[in-house]
């Protein structure tokens, strides 16, 4: 029989599979928090946009020769890379979204200051204010996702090498501890002479399975054995001679055994050895059968008579 899957094999494959579990939610948990590092530092970015807008619009009033410069700052901070990393494919599109929005409206905001057209900026700035709100909004929405998203991703690595673990100790419990528990039993029985114990269970496609069949023959094999020997003993106990005749006849141990009980005992015994038959059935250990009709015990001591002489040589006159 070819072990199919042995034991150390499928607990390997589990504990296997429970690391690579747990390898790969932390490392998606990992990756998760890695890419919220900068959110905080975009939100902040995005958020000092609507100061910016208004310093814009101030300078614009007051003809500040210092409008160029916060414009150019503006323009950095818009695109910042914090910001710019935001077109991937893992970001939501509601963040592109309003993003690209705010990119479409600077270019015509930044065009209406370089021509010093205040009237149209403010009445477009609240406008523009409240898309930039929209885009902080839709950024903070996204860094709470991903936390919901870790937190999801460790719950379900969790739950899956509880999963994992209790299917192991399951199969482990049906397929080594049950079996080894039977084996003991059946070795317990085997060890009190009692060979009729129920075959165990050869299906297991692991080492246990292999033994159970190996056990199974060899407690076929010692119950034979068993069988033969007791049988030979027997065979020998009968073969015992106790006592060689005058005429070179035997009286052997299985001719005393089979002779009736009762009255026939006493008639043979005391020819056997001229003793009492109380004493000598005492030392041969044979039973007494008690036989309260005489005539019966008459008819037995007649037949042992005519029985024994012929089986043992043994002449009436001895």
């Amino acid at each position: 029989m070819i072990v199919k899957r042995p034991v150390s094999a499928s607990l390997a494959r589990a504990f296997f599979y429970i690391v690579l579990l747990s390898i790969l939610s932390t490392g998606i948990a990992l990756l998760t928090l890695a890419s919220s590092l900068r959110d905080a530092e975009a939100i902040n970015i995005a958020g000092s946009l609507r100061m910016q807008s208004y310093r814009l619009g101030y300078d614009l009033q007051s003809g500040s020769p210092q409008l160029n410069a916060h414009r150019q700052l503006f323009q950095q901070a818009l695109h910042s890379p914090v910001l710019t990393n935001l077109n991937v494919w893992y970001v939501p599109e509601a963040v592109k979204t309003r993003y690209a929005h705010l990119n479409a409206n600077w270019l015509e905001m930044n065009n209406r200051l370089s021509k010093g057209d205040l009237p149209w900026y403010q009445a477009n700035i609240n406008n523009y204010v409240n898309q930039i709100d929209l885009f902080v909004l839709a950024l903070q929405h996204y860094a709470e996702r991903k936390m919901l998203l870790v937190v999801a991703i460790s719950l379900a690595g969790g739950i899956g090498i509880f999963t994992l673990v209790f299917f192991t100790l399951r199969r482990i419990r049906h397929q080594v501890v049950a079996p080894l528990n039977q084996l003991v039993t059946a070795s317990q029985r085997i060890e009190h002479g009692q060979f009729d114990s129920p075959p165990l269970d050869t299906s297991l496609p692991n080492e246990l399975g292999l033994l159970a069949k190996t056990f199974n023959q060899m407690s076929s094999e010692l119950h034979k054995l068993y069988l033969s020997l007791e049988a030979s003993v027997e065979e020998k106990t009968r073969d015992i001679t106790l006592r060689v005749n005058q005429d070179g006849s035997e009286v052997r141990l299985g001719d005393v055994a089979t002779v009736e009980m009762g009255a026939e005992k006493y008639d043979y015994l005391s020819r056997f050895n001229g003793k009492p038959a109380s004493r000598a059935g005492g030392k041969t250990g044979l039973r007494r059968k008690r036989n309260g009709d005489s005539g019966a015990g008459a008819q037995s001591s007649r037949r042992a008579g005519a029985v024994l002489p012929a089986r043992t040589g043994i002449q009436g006159g001895v």
